[in-house]
């Protein structure tokens, strides 16, 4: 799942790289193409790797929440191997099921 997410981002980024963008761009909009890439991201990977969207669209806020604080507070390429680690480990963490726990067996009574 991981590996999905980075060879869909490094796709997102080489696109974003070599599309004819006007100078400054990023330094003017990157704060909202950053995010928005990494929701659509997100989005492959999901369809990809058969996660329902809104799961992995939860998980990418977690990601992407962890990947803004590690990339203010130390690196953004740091911040980029951390959002990926949170969206792949609560993507594949399995949500608790909602259904009644199932019913006691009766026990079965011993011979003599």
């Amino acid at each position: 799942m991981a590996g999905t997410q980075v060879v869909v981002l490094a796709a997102a980024f080489l696109l974003l790289w070599a599309a004819p963008l006007p100078d400054g761009f990023f330094s003017d909009y990157g704060a909202v193409a950053g995010p928005v890439s990494w929701l659509v991201c997100s989005a492959v990977t999901a369809r990809r790797e058969k996660i329902p969207l809104k799961r992995a669209l939860i998980a990418a806020a977690a990601g992407g929440g962890a990947a803004a604080l590690v990339g203010l507070a130390v690196d953004h390429t740091l911040g980029l191997v951390a959002g990926v680690a949170v969206f792949a480990a609560a993507c594949a963490t399995e949500p608790e099921s909602r259904s009644r726990p199932p019913a006691p067996r009766p026990r079965a009574s011993r011979a003599c």
